[in-house]
């Protein structure tokens, strides 16, 4: 599951004291005792800061609530803007809506699919069609691109930069992280970490909101996307647009900043992978609507190694992370060691699965405790 790691940053003090016979001997000046453990981590700290000018402090419990925080956000816009009832869609429609859907939706005929979900899953699916749709763009295009925002501009004069330059550099990367895997996640985070200084490059801040107001205006003019939008005009319209670019930004700034604050290599929890239903994976937990439906007459739980039907956030595992600093003298064979690595589970895949009736009241009352979300199961579980 996940691993935790704690460090003490700061050694006790110990003041000296004058002698007892009150002689002019000089009192002791105050020292510093560290033990093993804080000394290896205040080395491996300055290593850091000598090769890289920067520290490493991984932060996972502020990863995991950004998820929990970034996937509130979807629902609340999705439960509010999209259309209370299903639209009337055609073939031609539901089969591409399908298709989009590719990783998150299984790749069956629409009929197909409505025959597995419960009745109000059902009903509700557009909902989760159109949430599935929001977190497939945000993770599409912030979490497997890294680079995503660098323009790769010649110079001052160039206006338009390459469109191309992020899948570029992501192919760079992956070529040194194969010779050198430590050595490739560290020249990512630098790289990635020099480009959101907090001081100078506003430009790259500015690029990475306009490319976040810009996918929501792709997503809004969607024609497919469309038929599930409610319809609206002037103000209301215009609050809809203004908040759907706030989930698209906050998506960029959380996914973009967890580079930093963990690194490391991805690996995206989504269908193939999610085949069947199965919380003692640790991987995934159930959405939202089965949670309603525990509560229905008679009641309906997920079912056992059922199958996953739709996806509506992948899970995210990071792993190789940088734990600690090997410094740039040691010699490859030395460097790339299996111990210098860690990862972490930040969040879990949220599936809508087959149900199945209840077959007697404690199942429904009483799910599964490793079905939920990391968050919950850290912070309140």
């Amino acid at each position: 599951m996940v691993n935790t790691r704690s460090q003490k940053t700061k050694g006790e003090a110990q003041k000296g004291r004058k002698a007892a016979d009150g002689s002019n001997q000089p009192s002791r000046k105050p020292s510093v005792h560290l033990t093993a453990e804080e000394y290896e981590a205040y080395q491996s700290h300055c290593n850091r800061m000598s090769i890289t000018r920067t520290g490493y402090a991984p932060d996972p419990d502020t990863v995991i609530r950004n998820y929990d925080y970034l996937n509130t956000k979807v629902k609340t816009w999705t439960e509010k803007y999209i259309c209370e009832d299903m639209p009337s869609l055609s073939e031609n429609q539901k089969q591409k809506i399908i298709q989009g859907l590719d990783t998150f939706c299984i790749q069956e005929p629409w009929d197909t699919i409505q025959a597995l979900l419960s009745p109000e899953s059902r009903d509700q699916f557009h909902l989760y069609l159109c949430e599935a749709m929001v977190n497939k763009l945000i993770f599409t295009q912030f979490l497997e691109r890294p680079f995503w925002f660098l323009d790769g501009k010649l110079d001052e004069n160039d206006e338009t930069g390459d469109p191309s330059f992020a899948e570029r550099l992501h192919y760079l990367y992956q070529r040194y992280h194969e010779a050198s895997p430590v050595s490739a996640i560290w020249w990512r985070m630098v790289t990635l970490g020099l480009a959101n200084l907090k001081e100078g490059l506003d430009e790259n801040r500015k690029r990475q909101a306009n490319i976040a107001e810009h996918l929501a205006d792709h997503l809004l003019e969607d024609s497919l996307f469309q038929l599930f939008l409610e319809e609206l005009a002037g103000a209301e319209e215009d609050t809809r647009r203004r908040r759907l670019i706030g989930v698209l930004q906050a998506g960029a700034q959380y996914l973009t900043a967890h580079e930093l604050a963990l690194g490391g290599q991805v690996r995206v929890h989504q269908l193939p992978e999610l085949k069947q239903f199965d919380p003692a994976t640790g991987i995934m937990f159930s959405g939202r609507v089965h949670q309603k439906e525990r509560k229905n007459t008679p009641p309906l739980i997920p079912k056992p190694h059922g199958r996953v039907i739709l996806v509506l956030r992948p899970g995210v595992y990071r792993y190789e992370l940088p734990n600690r600093f090997v410094p740039y003298d040691r010699h490859i064979s030395a460097v790339e060691l299996p111990g210098n690595t860690d990862s972490y589970l930040v969040c879990k895949a949220e599936v809508m699965v087959e149900a199945v009736k209840a077959s007697n009241s404690s199942d429904a009352s009483q799910p599964d405790p490793e079905d939920e979300d990391i968050s919950f199961q850290r912070y309140w579980g």
